[in-house]
This record gives structure tokens, C-alpha cells and sequence, in this order.
């Protein structure tokens, strides 16, 4: 759960220096990145994305699903603007809002299934190459999409892009602070082909079973860049 709190804390972090709020905290994060002003704060968070996305990608789990993205095409959440000590905002239809509006706060991502072999941030075409469980989007008799997974097992799916043809595994959600409830599904992001021929995302509340995961052969896919990318079954275990 820290280094999800770190991510989030980072996209609410004002300083001086916009550097500072990557210097901050990259070591609780266990990266070290050479101090130099002559970078962008962009440009830093994109290192620390190369150098934390194979281990534990939890900047996957920093915005709410509703929260603007810039491109659907990635995976990565848009960078807030940040002015010097001002509180990071967002600008939608010319008006700013601020930040924390979009931050998650009432859970975390504890595990992930889904593996982030290579980030946008080091890929030659701005692609996010993945591997997890992905299921097919079909409709039965009544016209109610599904999901089936490689068992021919089928679970309700609530369908938020009327597009989406296939959802992808994301992980084990909890919440933050213990309750007596406890989350039954698995998150999970809806997946279609855009105009361009490119697979881009589309973050919902939609969620699996867990009984109705690791019944389904891992696959690789990118996440934008290129057109012309296919869902291919892989042998990884675990995302290896």
C-alpha cells in the first residue's frame, strides 16, 4: 500500500521546484535518479515509471476511473499541471480543477495481475507492452454482455464503452481503511480497437469473480503505439 500512496501523494505534491516532488519521494519507491534541474519533472516520472513497471506498477492506481485522460491509448494517468507551490490541477473545458478531486482514496491495489513487461516510457512507439488474463465481451440470448474466460465459464459484465470487445485482468483490490466488507471481484479494464487500428483502455467499476481467474491462458497486448497489435497467448506464469 506505500508505494500506491507514494504515486498519489506525487500527483498532489506542490513545490518550488517541480523536480522536487520526483526527488522527494523516488526513494521510497527504491529509485535513485542523479539530481538535475535541467530535467523536466516529466521527464523524471517517466525514469521512475521504467524503473518500478515490472515490479509493481502502482501508478496504475492513482486516479479515479472517471479522472481525464488525455490518451486512451496508454495506461499511464495525465500529469497534472503544476505552477510554483500551487495546487495541482487539471484543466477541463479552459476551467482548472484541482487535483484531488480524481485521487483514489478509499482503496488500494494489493496485487497485481497484470504485468507491465515494457512501459510507454521506454517503448520505441508509446506503447504499453502487458501480460495478464484477458476475456472476450460476448452477449447472451437477452443481449447482457459477459465475459467468458479459457474455461467457457461466463460472468455478467457492466459494459461501460458500448465499443469494448474484451476486458483485461488487473488485479486484487482492498480498502484502505479495514471495514467488515470485502470486495468479492477482481478489477478489471474494458479493451477495444480505436479508429487508428491502436487497443486502448477504458477504466471502469467493472470486476470478475475470483473463482472465474487463472482459468484463462496469459496473453501479451499493447496498450497504444502502433496500429496493428494482436492479443498473443503467452506461456508466463505470472507476467514473467
Amino acid at each position: 500500500m506505500r508505494q500506491v500512496g507514494v504515486w498519489r501523494s506525487l500527483w498532489l505534491r506542490k513545490s518550488k521546484y517541480p523536480q522536487d516532488t520526483v526527488y522527494s519521494m523516488m526513494h521510497l519507491l527504491g529509485v535513485e535518479i542523479e539530481v538535475d534541474y535541467n530535467r523536466s519533472r516529466e521527464d523524471l516520472i517517466a525514469e521512475v515509471v521504467r524503473k518500478t513497471s515490472t515490479s509493481f506498477p502502482s501508478w496504475l492506481d492513482i486516479m479515479e476511473h472517471g479522472a481525464p485522460r488525455e490518451l486512451r491509448q496508454r495506461l499511464f494517468p495525465t500529469i497534472p499541471t503544476l505552477d510554483v507551490q500551487q495546487t495541482p490541477i487539471f484543466t477541463l473545458e479552459k476551467q482548472p480543477v484541482p487535483v484531488e478531486e480524481y485521487i483514489l482514496t478509499q482503496t488500494y491495489m494489493k496485487i497485481f495481475n497484470i504485468k507491465i513487461l515494457i512501459p510507454a516510457a521506454a517503448s520505441s512507439d508509446n506503447s504499453d507492452l502487458v501480460c495478464t488474463e484477458i476475456f472476450e465481451i460476448q452477449n447472451n440470448r437477452a443481449n447482457e454482455p459477459l465475459v467468458v474466460n479459457g474455461y467457457g465459464e461466463a460472468c455478467h459484465w457492466n459494459l461501460s464503452n458500448a465499443d469494448s470487445t474484451h476486458v483485461m485482468l488487473m488485479g486484487a483490490e482492498d480498502f484502505i481503511i479495514p471495514t467488515n466488507a470485502f470486495i468479492q471481484h477482481l478489477a478489471a479494464y474494458e479493451i477495444k480497437k480505436s479508429k487508428s487500428g491502436a487497443w486502448e483502455c477504458f477504466p471502469g467499476h467493472g470486476g470478475v469473480p475470483k473463482e472465474f481467474v487463472g482459468k484463462t491462458r496469459r496473453s501479451h497486448m499493447r496498450i497504444g503505439g502502433s496500429p496493428g497489435s494482436k492479443i498473443t497467448e503467452c506461456d508466463c506464469a505470472d507476467g514473467g
